[in-house]
């Protein structure tokens, strides 16, 4: 049994019984219907439906009491905010204030998707707001992240392309990889910009801790290290040692150091060498010697400013005006050698303008 009550605030319409149905029809053509179970449909719908709360489609629900979408009539989309005008060729989803993703809409050569902060497109990319932007952009198998800074809202942006991922899988930070071919794959850093230079930083945190390493580049033979350069903190304030180290037979040990003063240290490097004369005295050049202690006539003492690691180094020597150069064998220590000169087929010391000596080994 059907009925319709009317009062003086509501009208009833009740359709009584198991599965029985409102409908409602217009020249005997249903356009709407109320099942049993309360489900309204209709053939189409007028108004805006701004005030609706609780409503919802399959796999959506909505409990937002104001517009939360806006979908304009070029199909952008703004979520919490109404989208930017955007050009014809790039569909914008807008959301919230700044953050936006552009694709282009058609698919043809060179079209590109973007996720972006700040920005929009119309006639060319602009700022949504007075603010730095920034956006990834994949094109044409790459993918570019570029940056730009602040300026009005709705300016036009100039972009700085920061890091770009090739398609070949090469990176580029602050310009297009792969300068100089002839390797397998490329990190590279810098610009072509006139006037600028390029900078690589490896960046670590040691507080005067003797022998700690800082920053290490490693070269590996797919998982097996065969070299290294290394910065390491050599115990003085703001001071480090650069470090070379080469393997053989899977022991890795360091062949060649620059200490923080400019000393190089090698086995096939001299630990000090020194240009004197004895007739003066006076060190007319040196490296790594802090002083020359003259003894007596022909005998002097030449003392290291870093001392070798042991008494067991070689010292080379020679002297001008045909004198030979002697060692004193009590005189070879860590700290210090001692050296005689003396005439060609005499053992009486004697003082020659210019004797030079050499020592090689380990240092301290």
């Amino acid at each position: 049994m059907s009925t319709i009550k009317s009062s003086n605030e509501h009208l009833t319409l009740n359709a009584d019984g198991s599965s029985k149905d409102i409908k409602f029809q217009a020249n005997g053509v249903e356009k709407a219907s109320i099942s049993s179970a309360g489900v309204m449909t209709a053939t189409s719908f007028a108004g805006s439906g701004a005030a609706l709360t609780g409503v919802g489609v399959a796999g959506i629900t909505s409990s937002a009491d104001a517009t939360a979408i806006t979908i304009d009539s070029s199909e952008n989309v703004g979520v919490g905010t109404t989208p930017k005008t955007t050009s014809s060729t790039y569909t914008n989803l807008q959301v919230g204030g700044t953050g936006a993703v552009l694709g282009y809409k058609t698919q043809v050569s060179g079209s590109d998707f973007i996720l972006g902060n700040n920005v929009y497109y119309n006639s060319g990319f602009k700022r949504m707001y007075n603010e730095q932007a920034s956006m990834v952009e994949q094109l044409s198998g790459k993918i570019n992240f570029k940056v730009s800074g602040a300026a009005a809202a709705d300016s036009a942006i100039t972009w700085t392309n920061a890091l770009e991922i090739a398609n070949d899988g090469n990176v580029g930070i602050g310009i297009s990889p792969k300068i100089i071919s002839g390797g397998s794959k490329y990190l590279t850093v810098g610009t072509q910009t006139a006037g600028q230079a390029g900078f690589l930083e490896l960046v670590g945190n040691r507080t005067a801790n003797s022998g700690q390493d800082l920053a290490i580049m490693k070269f590996v033979n797919n998982t097996t290290e065969i070299a290294e350069i290394g910065a390491y903190d050599n115990g003085s304030t703001n001071g480090g040692d650069l470090k070379f180290k080469t393997t053989v037979g899977g022991t890795s040990n360091v062949r060649l150091t620059i200490k923080g003063d400019g000393r190089v240290v090698s086995q096939s490097n001299a630990h000090s060498w020194v240009n004197y004369d004895q007739t003066s005295p006076a060190v007319q050049d040196s490296y790594n010697v802090s002083s020359v202690t003259d003894v007596s006539a022909g005998y002097f003492q030449v003392n290291f400013d870093v001392n070798h690691g042991n008494a067991s180094y070689a010292v080379s020597g020679m002297a001008g005006n045909h004198r030979r150069v002697t060692q004193d064998g009590a005189g070879l220590n860590a700290g210090y050698v001692a050296i005689y000169t003396q005439l060609g087929g005499s053992t009486t010391p004697t003082d020659e303008s210019r004797v030079f000596v050499i020592t090689f080994g380990d240092s301290a």
